[in-house]
């Protein structure tokens, strides 16, 4: 919408990040990516990220321990990336709203 876009790339892993991006590169830069496979470490390439290159990343998940999502390295890459984590298992839901210029993300609860 306007100078706003959101990548929403769902399941994803690997070999479809790879595709997606030797398919269309730089064209996959957004303002928010929605991180692959709720923050897997089978998902959220550097390769990706780096496309992308997005100001804001949201991961849904839901924290269970032992489940491996977000996954630290994942977090880790982020964090390296400069980026605004959101994630739903540490902030409940998230809104997101855009004039088509500015976004506006806003956690619903934090557990700080």
């Amino acid at each position: 919408l306007g100078e706003v876009s959101v990548l929403l790339p769902g399941d994803i892993m690997l070999p479809a990040e790879k595709e997606l991006v030797a398919a269309v590169g730089e064209r996959l830069k957004s303002t928010v990516l929605i991180a692959p496979h709720h923050g897997s470490r089978s998902s959220n390439s550097e390769e990706l990220l780096r496309a992308v290159a997005p100001g804001a990343v949201l991961i849904s998940s839901a924290g269970r321990p032992g489940s491996g999502m977000p996954h630290s390295k994942v977090l880790e890459r982020y964090d390296r990336q400069g980026v605004r984590l959101y994630r739903t298992d540490r902030d409940g839901a998230v809104c997101l709203t855009t004039d088509g210029q500015t976004v506006s993300i806003l956690p619903h609860f934090s557990s700080n």
